[in-house]
């Protein structure tokens, strides 16, 4: 009870920039992608443990020339100090404001997004779940530098829930052809 206390009251102390550099580099380890969070965060202790970012973005796969893989106006994250302290990430809430997401597939069958890649096959990679994650009027373009084809969708809203990180994960996705 003594560590959790000290821990709770540490994180007043802590100023809000250590905070989101932690958190940018954890997010760079775990998705094997250069991160960055911009601006000061600011810190929430209840209901959840949590830090909101000014504008975010994860960097892209070494091949494209696209620019960032996300860029968002904001990112909040909560999480679940509790499974922490047990070395686990149970990540409560997600949200990403007015996100652009490019996905893309090269010609030789590789896709930008971290199937696999992210842990570099490194079996001790952090237990994720994740209770809820947000994306309101977002914008998703995917690539297909093989076909030559590409789609664009405008006011993307998701819902997703992966309470499991060994387990199965259920969206609710609301895609809009760009110009709708």
């Amino acid at each position: 009870l003594v560590i959790v206390l000290v821990l709770g009251v540490s994180l007043f102390f802590l100023p809000s920039e250590r905070i989101t550099r932690i958190a940018e580099d954890q997010l760079s380890a775990q998705t094997g992608r250069r991160v960055t969070l911009a601006g000061a965060g600011s810190i929430s202790v209840y209901p959840v443990l949590g830090v909101t970012t000014g504008k975010m973005s994860i960097a892209n796969a070494e091949w494209s020339k696209a620019g960032p893989m996300l860029e968002a106006d904001s990112l909040k994250i909560g999480v679940d100090l509790g499974a922490l302290l047990r070395g686990d990430i149970h990540i409560k809430a997600l949200e990403a404001v007015a996100p652009r997401i490019i996905l893309e597939r090269a010609r030789d069958g590789r896709v930008n997004w971290f199937a696999g890649e992210a842990t570099g096959g490194n079996s001790n990679a952090l237990a994720v779940s994740l209770d809820r994650a947000l994306i309101k009027n977002g914008s998703l373009k995917y690539v297909d530098h093989e076909t030559g084809k590409s789609q664009s969708f405008s006011r993307v809203d998701m819902d997703l829930r992966w309470p499991d990180y060994k387990g199965a994960a259920d969206i609710e996705l609301v895609l809009r052809p760009a110009g709708a």
